[in-house]
């Protein structure tokens, strides 16, 4: 966690700054947060007294060690020790550890959905065009291949134009690739 996390997270352990009861009512309202949920006021009417930069950033700070806990799937020993150094008190540790762990898989699953998927490639269609003459009338025969390559992503297939050696070249590559892919799996 960065300083700025770790410095809200001692401001969540102050009593002085957030009450027990504020606590409780933060903790389920950053794990709704995290999970697709909206909270325009968190904590609700319980955190109305606290004062809102603070409680902005206790907020904060929750979410972020409830997301890295998740992402690094930390055990309630190794959470305990965080909350320990951050001053934490019993009621308030039981309270976040227990909100954690009754959400801990949803956190996961969760974050294993956000990121970069790369599409798939699901079918390739090619055709083969014969080329006699060129706009200007002028003799060319050649041969010009069509590629067509179809993604689960996108309705629209990628299509491009290529001549024999650029196709040749293409498949080389591709035959390198299966084999470092085999070489790297085989690690």
């Amino acid at each position: 966690l960065s300083a700025d996390n770790l410095r809200a997270l001692r401001l969540c352990g102050d009593d002085d700054v957030i009450s027990d009861d504020a606590f409780n009512a933060l903790i389920p309202d950053a794990c709704s947060v995290i999970l697709g949920g909206e909270a325009d006021h968190p904590g609700g009417k319980i955190c109305a007294s606290v004062d809102q930069r603070a409680l902005m950033e206790v907020f904060t700070g929750v979410m972020c060690l409830l997301l890295e806990a998740g992402k690094l799937d930390i055990d309630e020993d190794q959470l305990n020790l965080l909350l320990d150094d951050c001053n934490f008190s019993s009621s308030k540790k039981e309270s976040f550890v227990s909100v954690f762990n009754e959400n801990r898989s949803k956190i996961r699953e969760h974050l294993g959905n956000i990121g970069i998927q790369l599409p798939t490639l699901v079918d390739v269609k090619w055709r083969l065009d014969y080329n006699l003459k060129n706009s200007s009338l002028h003799k060319v025969n050649e041969l010009k291949y069509t590629i067509s390559l179809k993604e689960n992503s996108s309705n629209e297939p990628v299509e491009f134009h290529c001549s024999k050696e650029e196709l040749q070249d293409l498949v080389s590559k591709l035959r390198e690739a299966c084999k470092a892919l085999e070489r790297a799996s085989q690690v």
